[in-house]
């Protein structure tokens, strides 16, 4: 979780405005790699809310695939083992 709080402040510091993308999708990778479902699915959804605001992506297959990989991660989360 340290991990993670300084990454977004990482993340704001080096990466101006409109904001890339692509270490959201990093980091939720990582996440399921780790087995951390829920840090996984919250990465994707911001990277969905800043599509929107930064890019005024808010349809169309880019949020789509990210809806699908949403949905793909809750149902391994859902037979995930307990830790």
């Amino acid at each position: 979780m340290r991990k993670r709080r300084k990454f977004n402040r990482t993340f704001g510091l080096l990466n101006p405005d409109p904001k890339m993308l692509d270490p959201l999708e990093a980091i939720s990778q990582a996440m399921e790699i780790c087995g951390n479902y829920a840090g996984a699915i919250a990465a994707l959804n911001e990277e969905i809310e800043l599509a929107a605001m930064d890019w005024d992506i808010t349809e169309g297959e880019f949020v789509d695939r990210i809806r699908r990989e949403i949905t793909r991660l809750e149902r391994a989360a859902a037979f995930a083992p307990v830790q």
